[in-house]
């Protein structure tokens, strides 16, 4: 767009040319006219007066031509501007869509991870719940384990004196019965001596009496 402006402005126009040529002739019109008598300086001036209206209605209607041109350039550019700013503008709300798509995909899954936190986050004091009631049956668990162990010793402890009793029963009756044994086999001893002596003392009765 910018060099065919530039060659634009370097051809001259037909009005530029036409005013070129009118100057030119015109000045040596007025030129020649001026070395001539007064009719024809009069004559020259009246050229020069017309060279230059014709001159200057010429540069106006140039100066016009130029500003059209450049509104019409101007407009053309606005145009073309406005143009890509409105697909530009159709570019961005296409983007915008997009993005608003994108956004509200993004906002139904920040939904969905704010719903899974608080189900798990649920489930998390649940569990702590049921850890701080495991911990309070871990610890009962521990108490019963230690009266336990605490029973068993004293368990242990009194079945070692039983033991230790039972020892010394088992140790007294055998001298209970060794003892009982003795008197037996006195006893014994004491009933044959005395069977002994009731058959001596009969014996002897007997001879008496024969």
């Amino acid at each position: 767009m910018t060099r065919p402006h530039a060659a634009h402005q370097l051809t001259p126009s037909p009005l530029r040319r036409l005013a070129r040529s009118v100057l030119i002739v015109g000045s040596v019109l007025a030129v020649l006219l001026s070395l001539g008598p007064v009719t024809m300086v009069r004559l020259g001036v009246v050229v020069v007066v017309v060279t230059a209206i014709v001159v200057c209605s010429a540069a106006w209607r140039e100066v016009a031509n130029v500003r059209r041109r450049a509104e019409k350039r101007a407009g053309d550019a606005l145009a073309q501007h406005g143009e890509k700013l409105r697909e530009e503008r159709r570019r961005h709300v296409a983007v915008m869509g997009v993005l608003s798509d994108r956004a509200e995909g993004l906002r139904v899954q920040a939904d969905r991870a704010a719903g899974r936190a608080a189900a798990l986050a649920a489930v998390n004091a649940g569990l702590r719940d049921e850890v701080a009631e495991v911990r309070t049956e871990n610890a009962m668990l521990g108490e019963l384990i230690l009266d336990a162990r605490h029973d068993r010793d004293l368990a242990r402890a009194e079945a070692s004196e039983l033991g230790a009793d039972n020892d010394e029963l088992r140790s007294e009756r055998d001298g209970l019965l060794a003892e009982n044994a003795e008197l037996r086999l006195v006893n014994h001893q004491l009933e044959v001596e005395l069977m002994t002596r009731d058959q001596v003392a009969d014996v002897v009765e007997l001879r008496r009496r024969a």
